[in-house]
C-alpha cells in the first residue's frame, strides 16, 4: 500500500496543489508579469519590456505563448470551495491543458531556435532547459493527476441540487 500521496493532502482533507506546478506556470507566462511589472514604472512603460525582450516581435509571441500559462495560473488559483462550478471541469481536464500549453511553448521555442540559425542565444537556451524539465515534471508526476481529479463542486451547491430533485 502506497501512502505518499498523504503528504500532499491539506487539513481540509483536499489535495494541495504542487508549488512546482505554479513555479512551471509563472515561468511560462513571464511576459504578462513582465508586462504587469513595466506597469508600474510610469517614465517609461516600454523601457522595461525592452531590456527583457530586445525585439517588439519576441515580446509579442511570448505574450501570445504565455495566455495560456496565465489561464492555466489563474484556474489553480481559485479558491476551490469558492470556484464557479463551470470551472470544475476545466479543473479536471488540467493536465491535458497543460500538456496543450507545452506543445504549443514547445512550437514557438522550435521557431525561435530555427531563427537564431542554430546560434546559441542565453534566453533560447534556458527557455529549452525549462521545456525539457516543464515535460519531464507534467509527465512523471504523480501529485498533478491527484490535484487535479480531487477538485469538487462546493458541498452547499450541491446539497442545494440533490434537495431541489
Amino acid at each position: 500500500m502506497d501512502f505518499s500521496q498523504i503528504r500532499h493532502i491539506d487539513d481540509k482533507g483536499q489535495v494541495k496543489p504542487p508549488s512546482w506546478l505554479y513555479w512551471m506556470l509563472l515561468w511560462w507566462s513571464k511576459a504578462w508579469l513582465v508586462w504587469i511589472l513595466s506597469l508600474t514604472y510610469r517614465r517609461d512603460t516600454s523601457l522595461f519590456i525592452s531590456i527583457v525582450y530586445p525585439s517588439q516581435e519576441q515580446w509579442q509571441q511570448a505574450l501570445f505563448v504565455g495566455i495560456g500559462a496565465m489561464l492555466m495560473l489563474l484556474l489553480i488559483t481559485f479558491e476551490r470551495r469558492r470556484s464557479p462550478a463551470v470551472l470544475i471541469p476545466f479543473v479536471h481536464k488540467g493536465v491535458v491543458l497543460l500538456w496543450l500549453v507545452l506543445a504549443i511553448n514547445a512550437v514557438f521555442w522550435l521557431i525561435s531556435v530555427v531563427k537564431t540559425h542554430g546560434e546559441f542565444h542565453l534566453g533560447v537556451g534556458v527557455d529549452g532547459l525549462a521545456l525539457l524539465w516543464s515535460t519531464l515534471y507534467v509527465y512523471r508526476s504523480r501529485h498533478l493527476p491527484w490535484y487535479f481529479k480531487d477538485w469538487k463542486a462546493d458541498s452547499s451547491t450541491t446539497k442545494e441540487t440533490t434537495h431541489d430533485r
